[in-house]
């Protein structure tokens, strides 16, 4: 993404504090949660409703007994490899296969809540 993935960074992390929504889901426990946020909002939110800290994949490593989110569009702290275009993410995807293979896992195993929320 280059200049374009910091431009957005510097605008997403203008954000911070998380929103009643993420603090919503973060109370729900989940231990196994999947995002297309490049934001630390929830990270932030769960640290905040009960002080587990999540693992954040594709860059640190999940373990059973540690709560753990899933990026698959990136992470605002790594700018020039978020997911902003089709070529992105095939880069993004290449580079973090398992993190893919994790997410068709939970798809065949698991119920899956999906949450929108409209920006303003």
């Amino acid at each position: 993404p280059g200049e374009l993935g910091r431009r957005v960074a510097e605008i997403v992390q203008r954000a911070q504090r998380p929103s009643l929504a993420h603090v919503l889901l973060a109370s729900l426990g989940a231990n196994e949660v999947v995002t297309t946020n490049y934001d630390r909002l929830y990270e932030t939110a769960v640290s905040t409703v009960d002080g587990r800290e999540l693992a954040v994949i594709p860059w640190d490593s999940g373990g059973s007994e540690r709560p753990w989110l899933l990026k698959i569009h990136g992470d605002v702290a790594e700018p020039d490899r978020i997911v902003l275009t089709r070529q992105h993410f095939v880069q993004f995807d290449a580079r973090t296969r398992p993190a893919g293979a994790i997410l068709q896992a939970l798809l065949m195993t698991h119920s899956l809540r999906c949450v929108a929320q409209a920006l303003k």
